[in-house]
């Protein structure tokens, strides 16, 4: 059987190892590869006073200390929490990572989240899956066809995601 490399996307460091984690570990004991992508640290649910930017080195600390349990890799960028942008820049960056893992596997966030974040993490990955497979889509890496894209939800986004 091919070992498999699976990467999850979420729009917050913590999504992709909530939604996914179980998968992630699976793939991992029998041989895979896990990788986790958060397009932004997350650092809006820092608690009243806390040093914002602390924090956010935090939640990547977190990151890659899962990462790290699982023997993968942790990406994070540095788009702002709660203000993830809409655009092809944020499509491209994701695109490049896709690229870069070529992952069998894409597990992110259902489109019908209640947290913008998350729906626009979903529009993102969506296009992010197919850039990566076109190779007019000239970047510094070659084309990448992730064979598979799944959706997940999280614990707050349960009506609807039938």
């Amino acid at each position: 059987m091919k070992t498999q490399t699976v990467l999850a996307i979420g729009a917050h460091i913590g999504d992709a190892e909530l939604t996914a984690g179980a998968l992630l570990a699976t793939c991992a004991v029998h041989g895979g590869k896990a990788v986790t992508l958060a397009l932004t640290a997350g650092e809006k649910g820092a608690p009243a006073g806390a040093d914002i930017a602390e924090y956010r080195r935090g939640k990547i600390a977190e990151a890659e200390a899962f990462a790290k349990e699982l023997g993968g890799e942790a990406y994070v960028l540095d788009y702002e929490d709660g203000l993830l942008p809409d655009n092809d820049e944020v499509r491209f960056a994701v695109c490049d990572v896709i690229r870069k893992v070529k992952p069998d596997i894409i597990v992110t966030h259902h489109e019908t989240s209640m947290h913008k974040d998350h729906i626009v993490c979903h529009k993102i990955v969506a296009d992010a899956w197919f850039y990566a497979a076109i190779e007019g889509f000239r970047r510094e890496l070659p084309k990448h066809f992730a064979g598979k894209l799944y959706l997940a939800e999280n614990w707050e986004d349960a009506p609807g995601f039938e």
